[in-house]
């Protein structure tokens, strides 16, 4: 997605920034294996599939597809989908050897 924000409308920063949580203080208290967070200007957080929403919802070429995720059925799908993703993310990478997953 990060190639789609033309207009530079994100700041993307990896969790292992140093200062990450001087910064977004509310960061520090949720546990980062449930997936990706996407931070408001208001200081409210969507994580894991609503982060994905969130961020496809203000992206040309994304927003036509963005209210799908709005339906109820398809809502409770997309959440469970990136649950597994976001859990089996190192497998799906091929960044595991023997059950055993490397974590950057």
């Amino acid at each position: 997605m990060v190639d789609r924000d033309r207009d530079q409308v994100f700041e993307y920063v990896p969790r292992q920034m140093k200062g990450l949580e001087d910064r977004f203080p509310r960061l520090a208290e949720g546990e980062f294996n449930t997936g990706m967070r996407l931070v408001h200007m208001d200081g409210s957080i969507d994580v894991g599939a609503d982060a994905v929403y969130g961020i496809a919802s203000r992206l040309p070429g994304w927003k036509s597809l963005a209210w799908v995720y709005r339906l109820p059925v398809l809502n409770s799908i997309c959440r469970f989908g990136y649950g597994l993703i976001a859990k089996y993310r190192y497998k799906l990478a091929r960044r595991c050897d023997n059950d055993v997953c490397e974590i950057n």
